[in-house]
């Protein structure tokens, strides 16, 4: 009775400790099915930022901001300056 008992605990040990394994795996591929979405996401975020930052950074862009937001112009011929560089470095 005693061996069937003891037996029956070992059993039970280790149907345990399989479950617990089984439900440990679970969380893991529920974590990595989360961060597998996660990054498609920051892909597509990604990928819309680095669009934003080309219409930012065109030139044509940067010279209506110059012109209209900072009311720059070109410069006159007496504004530029030409400097020469003497010697090789």
């Amino acid at each position: 009775m005693k061996r069937a008992v003891l037996l029956l605990g070992v059993v039970g040990l280790l149907a345990g400790a399989v479950v617990h394994r089984h439900a440990q795996i679970a969380v893991g591929e529920h974590r990595v099915a989360r961060l597998v979405a996660e990054i498609s996401e920051l892909e597509i975020q990604k990928a819309r930022l680095q669009v934003v930052a080309l219409e930012l950074s065109s030139l044509p862009r940067i010279e209506r901001v110059a012109r209209q937001e900072l009311g720059m112009t070109n410069p006159k011929e007496p504004q530029i300056l030409r400097v020469g560089v003497q010697g090789g470095n």
